[in-house]
């Protein structure tokens, strides 16, 4: 993107680097929409996290049943009771 097709509002008069690097930075209410939505993913990955390890505490024990029936099996001839 050439610096003739940025908006005006993109460059901050007071930044020494005005019309380079100013121009790709988002202006201030721009930066809040990224904290936002920064905020709502982590909340979303933390909710996804939490619900991964309640799963995987799930299947640690039907593993730990599934064992216990196994070994319990151990020797037994499949036609007994």
């Amino acid at each position: 993107m050439v610096a003739e097709e940025l908006p005006k509002d993109a460059v901050a008069a007071e930044t020494p680097c005005a019309g380079t690097v100013a121009q790709l930075w988002p202006s201030s209410s721009g930066w809040q929409g990224q904290a936002a939505l920064r905020r709502e993913v982590r909340d979303g990955l933390t909710k996804v996290n939490a619900r991964l390890d309640a799963l995987e505490e799930k299947m640690y024990r039907h593993q730990a049943q599934i064992i216990e029936l196994l070994s319990g099996l151990v020797g037994k001839s499949p036609d007994a009771s």
